[in-house]
């Protein structure tokens, strides 16, 4: 498919409205700039960019508000008990569609001047809802191409506006921030995304992460505030446009319940865009859709984890601490089910000011060693997070405990009473901390059954004989430790 006309070239027509594309793909057009995504690109995408086959949804319960904003209706869910003695339900839902995630559709947004849809569509404020009528410009017809199925691209502003010291509030009265095209260039940069033709672009504004710090009260109290709710988003800009435009993104996304920051009414007339918003020209002028209230906080979990020790890198470390890291050296591995490495970090000038609890070392901890790929990592790693489960991967960043003067004994030699006694005394310190906490705030240590299986399993002959055997690494093990018939006596008796 031949590249779209730059920005600076639209509108097309000159009696066509400000920056529109109306006609570039036919006077009969449904699909707007979801014609960029083609069999050919999709295919090359998923050939190239598929790595891992997890899949996550970004789609957060249709009542996560508290209470719908802008006055709109609540969900409605009757569940309706059917067929006399049989144990028959049927569902009935209603809501509005704008309540939770949701594509902006064809028909959301006129060009308010002229009350035109995309492709010079007439309002249809009196169709009387036939079939023919409600398909026009409608996501049937998205759905018909075969959906919004393409190459995703992520711009994780809100991890990269802390790594800058850009500060703003995620979610309430003065949440008006407003991401800039030039926002958007840099953090792609530093966050190394390229941005190629027919993208589905995804913005991350932290939106979820201010509103889920709310308390009811305040929740309900910002969903009701009037004339308007307040959000961070993008710019209403004319650089905005172009960026999105000249960029061949084929839709957007945000977490934001707004793609564009709102209010947005107060745009500067050097803004450029002839008092228009976004949401016209977008859906308007080029039938692009705008996805909202987006859970990207499952999508930001998926950033690939390093699988080495090689690939523990500043720029990773940098990523994940959202801070500025100048560098990140390894001064210490020490190898075991998994691998922990002790970094010494140096912050940059730009990373916030330091404090009591900011450490200039730190432990990463995952399952770096290729010798233990091959083996079933993942059932000891989901002991420790919940997120292990879902990658088969998992790293633990932490504080390095050495520095705080805590010790560890030697594995491979004896422990003496008075190490027993100091090794006690320093956990009483760590685990002091979470006393008087009740169990049930930790359902997931309930069952320890699959732990016990985990180490039954290892200590079965063939994974000891790996062990202690034909691993050239362990060596001076005393006997009463390298006895297998031994340990699982003593194992048995716990």
């Amino acid at each position: 498919m031949a590249r779209r006309p730059a920005f600076d070239q639209l509108p097309l027509r000159p009696d066509d409205p400000p920056f529109s594309a109306w006609g570039l793909y036919g006077p009969d057009d449904q699909l707007g700039s979801l014609n960029l995504l083609t069999a050919a690109n999709t295919l090359t995408s998923a050939q190239s960019e598929i790595q891992t086959g997890v899949r996550v949804t970004m789609d957060p319960p249709l009542d996560v508000l508290l209470v719908p904003a802008s006055n709109r209706p609540q969900l409605r869910h009757t569940i309706i008990r059917r067929g006399g003695k049989l144990p028959i339900h049927d569902d009935e839902v209603a809501f509005n569609t704008q309540i939770g995630a949701q594509w902006d559709g064809l028909r959301h947004v006129t060009y308010l001047s002229g009350n035109k849809f995309y492709n010079n569509i007439t309002s249809l404020d009196n169709i009387s809802g036939g079939r023919d009528e409600t398909h026009q410009l409608g996501i049937n017809n998205w759905v018909q191409a075969g959906g919004i199925v393409g190459r995703g691209i992520l711009l994780d502003f809100c991890s990269y506006a802390q790594t800058k010291n850009i500060h703003y509030e995620l979610v309430g009265n003065q949440a008006s921030y407003s991401i800039t095209a030039q926002d958007l260039s840099a953090c792609a940069a530093a966050q190394g995304v390229e941005i190629r033709y027919g993208d589905i672009l995804f913005v991350r504004t932290g939106f979820w992460v201010g509103y889920n710090r709310l308390s009811e009260e305040e929740k309900a109290a910002w969903s009701e505030k009037e004339p308007f709710n307040t959000w961070v988003g993008v710019e209403t800009s004319a650089s905005m446009a172009r960026f999105i435009w000249d960029g061949g993104v084929s839709a957007c996304a945000g977490d934001a319940p707004g793609w564009e920051r709102i209010p947005n009414t107060d745009s500067p007339s050097e803004a450029g865009l002839k008092g228009l918003s976004l949401h016209e020209i977008m859906l308007g002028g080029w039938g692009m859709p705008i996805g909202e209230m987006f859970d990207l906080e499952s999508l930001d979990c998926l950033s690939q984890l390093p699988q080495s020790i090689n690939e523990v890198s500043t720029a990773w470390i940098q990523s994940v601490l959202s801070s500025d890291i100048q560098e990140a050296k390894v001064c210490k591995v020490i190898e075991g089910t998994a691998t922990k490495l002790l970094l010494d970090i140096v912050y940059g000038p730009e990373a916030s000011p330091p404090t009591e609890v900011t450490p200039e070392r730190i432990c990463v901890k995952g399952g770096f060693n290729p010798s233990l790929h091959a083996y079933d990592t993942q059932k000891a790693y989901c002991r420790e997070a919940n997120f292990f489960a879902q990658l088969g991967q998992g790293i633990i960043i932490f504080e390095d405990l050495e520095a705080k003067s805590y010790t560890f004994g030697d594995c491979t030699q004896p422990l003496s009473l008075s190490h027993v006694f100091a090794g006690v005394e320093q956990l009483a310190l760590l685990h002091g901390a979470t006393w008087n906490m009740s169990a049930n705030e930790f359902p997931w240590l309930s069952d320890a059954s699959v732990l016990r299986d985990v180490m039954k399993a290892l200590l079965q002959p063939t994974y000891w004989d790996n062990y202690f055997q034909k691993d050239d690494r362990i060596h001076g093990i005393p006997e009463p430790f390298s006895n297998r018939d031994r340990i699982v006596n003593a194992f048995q008796k716990l």
